[in-house]
């Protein structure tokens, strides 16, 4: 498998200072703005959606980088001077067991020491501060995998972790612009979807409900 470094082509973004250079300019929706900094209020004609930033960016990453895996073109971002992670003797194994897997999904991580791993490259989706956090999650849940998970569903955790851990973050202030950007891409306004892990991205409320709340002819 075949991991390319191209500095061309952005992800998506992870980050409220990262510049919109392409806004839509008749979106089918209207941003109104961030409440407590965790959710995004939107308009729709007849209904107001809720969005959970955290939850909507992260399905916004998982979608697009399991398409780079399945179209084998995950782009990866190389350090000039490796990035040393310590692991206890136990997930020493399991990062040894799933070795391949990591590589298939943009990792470059080889044996330093008898413990320690020595990251090379990671996807350009995640962040240089993010990725042992996201390793070492996705080996803490394969204690519980044992040896009955297939393939298909290891490459699926550690897509769903990657992204977790590449996603917004609740209580990190976005700009109007990131919102926008962000909600155009998820094309959840016509059909309200769900983040990996099965939670729900946003709510939504009906004109004919709000009608009802506040005792209005209908």
């Amino acid at each position: 498998m075949k991991n390319k470094s191209d500095k061309k082509t952005p992800p998506p973004s992870t980050s409220s200072s990262e510049a919109i250079t392409d806004p839509l300019k008749e979106a089918p929706f209207r941003v109104l703005g961030q409440i407590q900094r965790r959710y995004i209020l939107v308009e729709k004609k007849d209904r107001i959606i809720l969005f959970d930033q955290h939850a909507a960016s992260e399905q916004d990453i998982y979608a697009h980088y399991r398409e780079e895996f399945q179209a084998d073109n995950i782009k990866t971002e190389s350090f000039p001077v490796p990035l040393l992670m310590e692991l206890s003797p136990q997930n020493a194994i399991l990062l040894e067991q799933h070795l391949s897997y990591f590589q298939k999904l943009g990792f470059n991580i080889e044996l330093f020491g008898k413990t320690t791993y020595a990251i090379h490259s990671i996807p350009r989706i995640l962040k240089q501060d993010t990725c042992q956090a996201a390793i070492l999650s996705v080996l803490e849940e394969l204690v519980l995998f044992g040896k009955s998970r297939r393939p298909d569903e290891i490459i699926r955790h550690i897509l769903e972790k990657v992204a977790c851990h590449a996603a917004i973050k609740s209580g990190e202030t976005l700009s109007l612009e990131v919102m926008r950007q962000l909600i155009s891409r998820l094309d959840v306004i016509k059909s309200i979807s769900f983040r990996p892990h099965g939670r729900p991205i946003a709510i939504e409320i009906s004109e004919e409900e709000l009608e009802k709340r506040f005792n209005r002819p209908i």
